[in-house]
């Protein structure tokens, strides 16, 4: 794909999204309730995300009024890190949003994070590619 081109497919999946939302582009973002553990997984993956010159929008509010915790512009996918979310959220998110959704689990990010930052990078190509 050309620069053009992944420019275009980045700007398509970032319609998707509140024109407020668009401009966060590769920033990370938390919400007031989210559990340390959340946000650092959010971290790592935002981390790995931008290592791998993908964009992405955290904290990402569809017109739809859902939220994702990262949405990867490149690949058109939400990642959602779950640390006590129960399977009927993850149900319902799968058909509310407008994307696919990767589901992480923030202790899994963390443990592999804690046995290296090259375990993490494979676990995470493993899980996103």
């Amino acid at each position: 794909m050309n620069d053009r081109q992944e420019s275009m497919k980045r700007n398509d999946t970032a319609r998707l999204v509140r024109m407020s939302n668009r401009n966060r582009r590769n920033g990370v973002f938390f919400s007031k309730n989210e559990l340390l553990a959340h946000k650092l997984a959010k971290c790592l993956v935002s981390i790995y995300l931008n290592s791998m010159d993908k964009e992405f929008i955290t904290e990402a509010i569809f017109e739809n009024k859902k939220r994702a915790d990262i949405l990867i512009l490149d690949d058109s996918v939400a990642v959602e890190i779950v640390c006590s979310e129960k399977e009927e959220s993850i149900v319902r998110k799968r058909k509310d949003y407008p994307v696919d959704i990767i589901v992480l689990k923030a202790t899994d990010v963390i443990v592999e994070f804690n046995k290296g930052i090259i375990k993490l990078m494979a676990f995470l190509d493993y899980k996103l590619n």
